[in-house]
């Protein structure tokens, strides 16, 4: 065994042959590059595709800086097992083993290759599709923090089975600690110089829920400059979501908090306007048609309670009255006209098609109910302005109240 290994010709330009030499490190360079800008944004492909189900899928600065190194290093020995796989193509000895190892190199080169981005793709993909973009995920699972010993792994497995059949045909010396030099530096250079621009789908998404997220901002502003009263970023980014775990427990205790004996606190009615005003469902929610779980909101009866427990001029009473003419605004959207759909914004559609099919009879009666009460109140005239006529929308049958009166269309009675 030791003369087999002495006999083993030493890994060199000379042995390579300089042509395949220069080839196989041109490959290298270029494989690397190649791969490090598909995988970025293969990453941001997959994070877009988050939002088609989901809430988008945004890294934080942290979690990017250790992607981008893990895939540079990646793409640095991957790169770097193509080359071996050139390199290994020129031995002319004729000794049966040594070619059988040439080629059981070669194999074994392409086969990492291969093996590994399939890996890479198989993982990405049923993050993205079963776990990221699946609702209520919010932050749950980190490769950084929980598995970022099994990343770091990952690139050098595929160095060093890039090194192992090669040994087996040349005596390779410092050109394995030379190849591991050149793949640490170039993965700490590559994120610096080879670069795309992560916000291109976040500003796309910011851009389709700009309406919402306006609305958002702009009662942050008002309830910090008007009311002094100052919501927590966190709660912010949460108001921001869709479908995450911790923006479900805020709209169920927020409604909850409407339904409670207590007084109920300014920055909670000022959530719940925006929670309102931008359509947000709990985990509860499951479409069913006429069913009271559609409506994830404050009653009208627990808004109008509300109002009682509170003086005529308190700033919390003009802002329960604004609760209540949300509720009806979005009750009297107009239907769309389909012959000119395309004319309606996305945000329109949305609050056409809530009005229509998720807005429980219980609640339209409690809200025509509750307007009746505070119209005739005198003491609210001030307020009345806010309490628009409810619109009965000529597809809709007639509704009878607590008292036996029926409202809605030929009943006599239209609101």
């Amino acid at each position: 065994m030791l003369k087999n290994r002495i006999r083993k010709p030493k890994i060199s330009i000379h042995n390579i042959g300089k042509p395949r030499f220069w080839l196989g490190i041109i490959i290298w360079i270029a494989m690397t590059i190649v791969l490090y800008i598909a995988f970025n944004y293969s990453r941001e492909l997959l994070r877009f595709f988050t939002a088609l189900s989901a809430d988008l899928y945004t890294p934080s600065e942290s979690e990017y800086i250790f992607y981008n190194y893990f895939f540079s290093a990646l793409s640095m020995t991957l790169g770097l097992s193509f080359s071996l796989w050139i390199w290994s193509g020129n031995i002319q000895n004729n000794k049966v083993k040594t070619r059988l190892y040439s080629r059981l190199n070669q194999t074994n080169s392409m086969l990492v290759f291969w093996v590994m981005l399939m890996v890479v793709v198989r993982f990405g993909t049923v993050l993205i599709f079963v776990l990221y973009g699946n609702p209520g995920y919010d932050n749950h699972f980190s490769f950084k923090d929980e598995f970022w010993l099994l990343i770091a792994l990952i690139p050098l497995i595929v160095f060093f089975q890039s090194w192992f059949n090669l040994r087996m045909v040349y005596r390779t010396g410092r050109w394995i600690l030379y190849t591991f030099l050149i793949c640490g530096i170039g993965s700490f250079i590559l994120p610096h110089i080879t670069s795309i621009d992560t916000n291109t789908v976040n500003n796309k998404y910011q851009e389709h829920y700009k309406t919402e997220f306006n609305f958002i901002d702009h009662e942050i502003m008002e309830a910090r400059n008007n009311y002094s009263v100052n919501i927590n970023p966190l709660t912010v980014q949460t108001l921001k979501k869709w479908y995450t775990e911790e923006l479900y427990k805020l709209i169920k205790k927020t409604k909850l908090a409407f339904s409670k004996d207590g007084k109920v606190s300014m920055d909670t009615i000022i959530m719940e306007k925006i929670i309102i005003q931008n359509l947000k469902q709990g985990s509860e929610y499951r479409y069913m048609y006429n069913s009271i779980r559609n409506w994830q909101y404050a009653f009208p009866i627990d808004v109008y309670n509300q109002i009682k427990k509170y003086n005529l001029d308190d700033l919390e009473t003009n802002e329960l009255f604004y609760i209540l003419n949300l509720e009806i605004t979005l009750w009297n959207t107009p239907r769309l006209n389909w012959d000119h759909y395309s004319e309606y914004s996305r945000y329109e559609r949305k609050k056409s098609r809530f009005s229509k099919y998720y807005y429980p009879v219980t609640v339209i009666r409690q809200l025509y109910e509750v307007r009746e009460e505070l119209i005739s109140d005198n003491q609210y005239s001030k307020y009345h302005y806010m309490l628009p006529e409810i619109i009965w929308h000529d597809d809709l049958p007639p509704i009878q109240l607590h008292d036996g009166t029926i409202t809605g269309y030929n009943s006599g009675h239209s609101p």
